[in-house]
């Protein structure tokens, strides 16, 4: 796992530690929302949050953030390094954030109609992840992270 704050230069910041940062990040991503897809509406499943409590192990690791705070999946979104090296990532690394922060914030449902209005949302988010995903599949084979 790359930190790209601790590299020896940080002026040394190439091309590929970038894409290689945020393709384990995608690849987190994408394990949350495939495990999403064979969940019933109405809860997140054990896969599910074990798939996103790997993600949010691996972002407060690699970006030094606190345990105990709640975590935002779009964190580090501004950082320079990632339009300059990585801007064909942008869109699913969006996309897919705002699925794991539906999903967090289902989490903290204190009744079931929360729950219910969060779900729709996680559904919602979810369903913009996948179209973006088919289409660009169809288009180039991925959704933007190919790099090549």
């Amino acid at each position: 796992m790359l930190k790209l704050n601790e590299l020896p230069n940080p002026n040394g910041l190439t091309r590929f530690n970038v894409r290689d940062h945020y393709t384990q990040r995608l690849v987190l991503i994408a394990a949350v929302c495939r495990e999403l897809q064979h969940e019933p509406e109405i809860r997140v499943g054990d896969r599910a949050r074990a798939a996103i409590e790997l993600l949010a192990w691996w972002m407060r690791w690699v970006y030094d953030l606190p345990e105990d705070q709640a975590l935002r999946y779009s964190y580090g979104f501004s950082e320079p390094y990632l339009t300059k090296y990585a801007n064909d990532m942008f869109r699913e690394l969006a996309l897919g954030a705002a699925v794991c922060d539906s999903v967090a914030k289902s989490f903290t449902a204190d009744k079931p109609w929360e729950l219910d209005e969060d779900m729709r949302r996680v559904r919602m988010h979810l369903d913009t992840y996948l179209a973006a995903s088919n289409a660009d599949a169809d288009a180039d084979g991925s959704l933007g992270t190919d790099g090549r």
